[in-house]
């Protein structure tokens, strides 16, 4: 299928359902090919198979635990060359400081916040040689602290650093040989385009999926709209366009 994303290659975890298939799937629809993880093998494979039947792009896929680092070193590996990474894993129900059993807590910080941080570290090089890298985390969140959704806004608060972190840190080309210009994103000719842009899309806990799937493709399609390592709520998104 041709689209605007014909050229590029995007890597999309949790993609086996939920709003990560709703990522691939529209990704899809504008043309790029994919390379899909998720834990469930079977689920996987059936999400490949009907993305590349409805859609006609290649799908490759590698079931993997996003929270596992050695899983997701050996991924990154193996799907070579991309351009666009989405991280849609983990989810943390509502509830305020009493209850949530203390392993479920943990167990969705595993997902929602350790596992897009694994997938910054080990995806950043291929991402980085791409001509246009992308880092795109979905944030499950609310939009203001709640104390009836305490552990969700702690987890969209660490998110939304993680995004800003990756913006800092592997955002800039470094215009002079020898000096380190990571914080100073222009030079006497102007800004300089990332090396790999990393953007939040944030729920707000109120998000269907495919809104949420249509905020992330906005970003692919026009990446260079939205400052790099900042985070907006997908409404905000949708309205740009």
């Amino acid at each position: 299928m041709r689209g605007p994303l014909s050229a590029l290659r995007a890597f999309v975890s949790g993609a086996s359902g939920g709003v990560g298939l709703a990522v691939a799937r529209m990704l899809a629809s504008g043309g790029a090919s994919l390379f899909l993880t998720a834990r469930s093998a079977d689920a996987l494979a059936k999400a490949a198979f009907q993305i590349s039947q409805d859609f006609a792009v290649p799908v490759e896929t590698a079931v993997a635990d996003v929270t596992q680092p050695v899983e997701v070193e050996a991924t990154a590996l193996e799907c070579g060359k991309i351009d666009i990474a989405v991280s849609c894993s983990g989810y943390i129900p509502p509830g305020g400081l009493e209850d949530i059993p203390a392993d479920r807590f943990k167990q969705g910080l595993l997902s929602a916040v350790f596992a897009p941080a694994v997938m910054l570290r080990e995806l950043r090089e291929p991402l980085i040689e791409s001509d246009r890298g992308l880092f795109i985390v979905v944030i499950d969140a609310p939009d203001e602290v709640r104390d009836d959704d305490i552990y969700a806004a702690m987890s969209g608060a660490a998110l939304r650093a993680l995004v800003a972190g990756g913006g800092v840190a592997h955002g800039f080309a470094d215009p002079f040989d020898g000096e380190d210009t990571t914080e100073n994103d222009e030079t006497d000719e102007g800004p300089v385009e990332p090396l790999l842009r990393t953007v939040g899309v944030l729920s707000g806990r109120g998000a269907r999926g495919d809104d949420l799937a249509r905020a992330v493709l906005n970003v692919a399609l026009e990446p260079q709209r939205w400052e790099n390592g900042a985070t907006y709520g997908y409404r905000d998104i949708l309205q740009a366009e």
